[in-house]
């Protein structure tokens, strides 16, 4: 029986691509002496480190968003520097650059959550509209209420306000609406934090809908705590270490196997996912299995799973074209050392030995093809991949490198990510001195060759 090699897993990271416009950053404060604020800290960080800094922005647009920043922020109280520096790095347009919650200390993510008084039910975002999927909490409003107003405001322009806040890569909106929906499997929600910091709705919200039938509906609803949406959130928001993350099923009366798995992200779990997806694939060669289905909705990425994946489904060697990587610096400035962490300290000196090109940025590898060769025994049957808008990292990748094969049926929703690139790859998590909030700004930039669209993947069906 053929066996999954650990080589197939590279670590993901994929993520954005910036353009070839680098400035050099202006001197820190600490240079001339004087003490560096936290505003002073975010620019001196995104200047030197961020790959993507200008893909979508000039640097005077940067300079003036920056400008803008600073003053909101060192004006404002906690909840108006959170709004002030989520937005200044959202305009970024990189999906992996924002105020992460699960990189904060204990006692600031008690801060960002635990006084928010969150919405009752939970909705996507469908054609413009805000449309109720589930009541776990017992509103009376069924799946397919199209909410109108809340408290006076009509959804559009509550989502108007919001998307600003949301992080993506280039113009992907579906991201973004995807971040701004509350679905019930959201550890951190992102509406669930800014809908709270920008329309601070109170015990109670005001309703106007329409349910399914041109039912108009007013109601007016307690809202509820961010421990109550943890209590009714799905088993994988709470699994303990060692609880499975991904999990089998048969349909198809057993013909076909269904393998879901809501993350790639497994740096924390004690599970043995290696032996356990190993033994799946294996299993799947002589049991009889015709057809397999790979659940990734929801999944934003992680370790590149899919690169393991693949050689159980191609019968001849295939290649695929990688990225140029490139990176902003060859050491990180001293004088940022201090907010920087990071899990391997040979981040820091990343680009040291790489080859200086274009507009001053170092590259680490040049755009190459990635040759993958089959097992010795490969599936015959059928390949379907459920896809939707949170697949953008290494999920993102995978979508990508199906299409090319032609290996799976891509199903579902548009991707997240950008075919034009995206950055991540390894992480700097910067803490800012005054606030103690923590941002993340990803090292590598992936390049692909040639002029691409600035969106996500669309599936086959």
């Amino acid at each position: 029986m053929p066996n999954l090699s650990r080589r197939h897993f590279a670590a993901a990271g994929s993520a954005l691509l910036a353009s070839g416009l680098v400035t050099t950053p202006r001197l820190f404060a600490a240079d001339t002496g004087a003490s560096m604020s936290d505003a002073d800290y975010v620019r001196a960080a995104l200047e030197a480190i961020h790959p993507g800094l200008y893909r979508y922005q000039s640097p005077s647009q940067f300079a003036a968003r920056h400008a803008a920043f600073a003053k909101a922020y060192n004006a404002g109280d906690f909840d108006a520097k959170v709004l002030a520096l989520q937005e200044l790095l959202c305009a970024v347009k990189c999906g992996h650059t924002f105020i992460n919650p699960a990189n904060q200390t204990k006692e600031v993510r008690a801060k960002l959550y635990d006084e928010r008084r969150l919405l009752p039910f939970n909705f996507r975002w469908v054609n413009g509209q805000m449309i109720v999927v589930s009541d776990p909490h017992g509103t009376g409003l069924p799946a397919g209420t199209r909410i109108m107003k809340i408290n006076g405001i009509g959804s559009a322009d509550i989502l108007k306000r919001l998307l600003p806040l949301a992080r993506a890569d280039g113009s992907n909106l579906p991201k973004r609406l995807a971040l701004m929906s509350v679905t019930g499997d959201e550890r951190f929600g992102t509406f669930d934090l800014y809908y709270d910091l920008v329309f601070n709705p109170g015990p109670r919200v005001a309703v106007e809908a329409i349910a399914p039938g041109n039912e108009m509906r007013i109601g007016l609803f307690n809202t509820i705590s961010y421990e109550q949406r943890i209590a009714a959130a799905d088993t994988a928001v709470k699994a303990d270490p060692t609880a499975p993350i991904w999990f089998s099923s048969r349909g198809n009366a057993d013909k076909t196997k269904i393998i879901t798995m809501p993350t790639w992200a497994i740096y924390k779990t004690q599970w043995n996912w290696f032996g356990w997806l190993q033994g799946q694939l294996s299993e799947m060669l002589s049991d009889g299995t015709t057809g397999l289905v790979f659940d990734l909705r929801g999944n934003e990425g992680g370790q590149s799973i899919g690169e393991g994946m693949l050689p159980y489904f191609i019968n001849e060697e295939i290649s695929f074209p990688r990225p140029q990587e490139l990176v902003r610096f060859r050491e990180a400035p001293s004088e940022l050392r201090s907010i920087f962490n990071t899990w391997d300290n040979s981040f820091y000196s990343m680009g040291k030995e790489a080859k200086q090109v274009e507009s001053g940025f170092f590259e680490l590898k040049p755009a190459r093809d990635q040759i993958l060769k089959p097992m010795e025994q490969t599936f015959q049957g059928k390949v379907a991949v459920l896809i939707n808008a949170d697949n953008s990292s290494a999920t993102f990748t995978f979508a990508q490198q199906l299409r090319a094969s032609g290996v799976a049926t891509l199903i579902g929703e548009p991707t997240g990510g950008n075919q034009r690139g995206i950055n991540g790859g390894a992480y700097f998590f910067t803490r800012l001195p005054e606030s103690q909030l923590e941002f993340d700004i990803p090292l590598i930039g992936y390049f692909p060759e040639g002029e691409k669209p600035d969106a996500g993947l669309e599936p086959d069906v």
